[in-house]
């Protein structure tokens, strides 16, 4: 081979790969390449974005001690043995970031080969966290679903709706609130003891200055990292501020709003839109059970005054010997 063609070969893969080094800084995934001491060389913007090292804090560092903890050491080991070994090992696993939160990843990691012999790896990895939540609240609906879907008498179902609640938002206090003719009625609640119980209490759907009438008006939920500043939570009545994060999710049938949950947490910055979200597509299920329970006390109250009816009508009979 000739100078020139050496020359040139060179000159296109250095092009080639400057083109990847670039395609490695713009990629949305994760990438860090290795050495074969599994020591950061490489680490692009999306690793610095996921994981929260900068590529100084990063680079020359062992890689397990960025993104696995004490637990995840083990299964760390035995990804890169698979790697080794089989030249790629995929998973759906977790690591962890910067300030100590763990992040759902799917991640490939590839063995880097010259010569015959191992010179490294690369990584990619793909931030899959809302994806897994995502299907972790789908199951807990599903399962929710089943549970509020049993046959259940009113009281009943109101138990049962703020012991799944619990199960898909957390709170510390929570109150199941009904539409009777104008005002929203408190008709469950828990956590709420110890303000002597509000059970019963109502509020005027006229009061525009009412966040869970707004909520019904609206037919639209309703979140607060810090509610504790509004004058119905800082009243005495409702906690003197200890509600601090609070969400108001609407309960609708059809396009008939029937009543509303509210969810309070005692620290602020606890709820988001996304729980708010999720709140609300309990609350149509919720709403279905409670309609439900509705129309069930209704034809049991029909079954028995249609039969304390026909035993009057026997004994009325039987009294006048007809």
């Amino acid at each position: 081979m000739s100078e020139v063609d050496l020359s040139s070969e060179l000159a296109e893969a250095r092009r080639r790969l400057d083109e990847l080094e670039a395609l490695v800084e713009i990629s949305p995934v994760a990438i860090v390449v290795m050495d074969a001491d599994e020591r950061v060389a490489g680490w692009n913007p999306a690793a610095v974005q996921l994981f929260g090292y900068s590529l100084q804090e990063a680079l020359g560092r062992p890689i397990d001690d960025l993104v696995l903890n004490e637990d995840l050491r083990g299964e760390g080991r035995v990804v890169t043995r698979e790697a080794r070994e089989r030249g790629r090992a995929d998973r759906i696993t977790r690591r962890m970031r910067k300030d100590g939160k763990p992040v759902d990843v799917q991640m490939m990691l590839v063995s880097l080969r010259a010569d015959g012999g191992h010179v490294g790896f690369y990584a990619i990895y793909h931030d899959i966290t809302e994806l897994q939540r995502a299907r972790v609240h789908a199951e807990t609906l599903l399962a929710v679903t089943k549970v509020l879907g049993k046959t259940l008498s009113l009281e009943e179902t109101f138990e049962t709706i703020l012991d799944e609640l619990q199960r898909v938002v957390p709170y510390d206090s929570s109150s199941i609130q009904v539409i009777h003719g104008n005002r929203l009625v408190i008709v469950a609640e828990r956590g709420l003891e110890d303000l002597g119980g509000l059970m019963g209490v109502a509020f005027d759907l006229d009061d525009e200055t009412n966040l869970n009438s707004r909520v019904v008006r609206s037919k639209r939920q309703q979140v607060f990292a810090d509610v504790s500043q509004n004058p119905h939570f800082a009243s005495q009545e409702h906690g003197g501020g200890r509600i601090r994060g609070w969400i108001c999710a609407p309960m609708i049938i059809g396009d008939r709003v029937i009543g509303v949950l509210s969810i309070d947490k005692f620290e602020p910055d606890f709820y988001t839109e996304e729980l708010a979200e999720l709140a609300t597509a309990f609350a149509a299920q919720a709403a279905t059970a409670i309609e439900n329970a509705r129309l069930l006390e209704t034809e049991r109250a029909a079954r028995q005054q249609a039969e304390t009816l026909r035993a009057a009508a026997e004994s009325l009979g039987s009294t006048l010997g007809m």
